[in-house]
């Protein structure tokens, strides 16, 4: 008899444990809206681009739930220009602006081949529907292929980080077809809110 009351209790103390781990640590939250829904596709890009590498998700860090990444190459240059979109979700609108603010240095990196980032006199794209947005770009030095430009895009849409980076490169992309393409982000960033 005290075997069974001893077994019974035994169950008893587990199912309460896990109770109390399940309530100390509960399974990460989920975004309503999958977060790869916001990733740009190929209908953004002119022609001649590809998907280079089709959406994953990146790494997990500390507050962030969910992030998702794509990249692209334009196909008229070997191993030439490309760009990346990434996408997060954090579970409070507090902690992806808090991640914004973070992103401004390693996105707008300071380099010894690279100018000042400023938005370009081509492009004065401001968003109309992000919370806070930043666009600029940089010329990068690139021995021995010469310099190129890389524009850079980082906007908060609620919970919603997006950053999208490009080479904008004679031949592959123009300062118009970037406007479409930050536009289009802004399309899809717009139901993140």
């Amino acid at each position: 008899m005290k075997h069974r009351w001893f077994g019974v209790l035994t169950v008893l103390l587990v199912a309460g444990m896990g109770c109390v781990m399940s309530a100390l640590w509960p399974p990460p939250p989920t975004p309503e809206v999958p977060t790869e829904t916001f990733l740009i596709d190929l209908s953004a890009f002119p022609p001649g681009w590809w998907v280079d590498i089709p959406p994953y998700r990146g790494d997990e860090r500390i507050g962030q739930a969910d992030d998702r990444w794509i990249q692209f190459r334009c196909e008229k240059l070997f191993g030439g220009p490309l760009a990346l979109h990434q996408v997060y979700w954090f579970a409070r609108e507090r902690d992806a602006a808090i991640e914004y603010k973070l992103q401004q240095k390693a996105v707008f990196f300071s380099a010894e081949r690279l100018t000042p980032w400023e938005r370009p006199a081509e492009l004065p794209y401001e968003s109309p529907v992000a919370d806070r947005f930043r666009f600029a770009c940089a010329q990068i030095e690139d021995f021995p292929s010469g310099s190129f430009t890389l524009c850079t895009a980082i906007g908060q849409y609620g919970p919603y980080l997006s950053i999208f980076s490009i080479h904008v490169t004679p031949g592959c992309l123009t300062f118009e077809d970037l406007g479409r393409i930050l536009q289009a982000i802004d399309r899809r960033m717009s139901k993140a809110k």
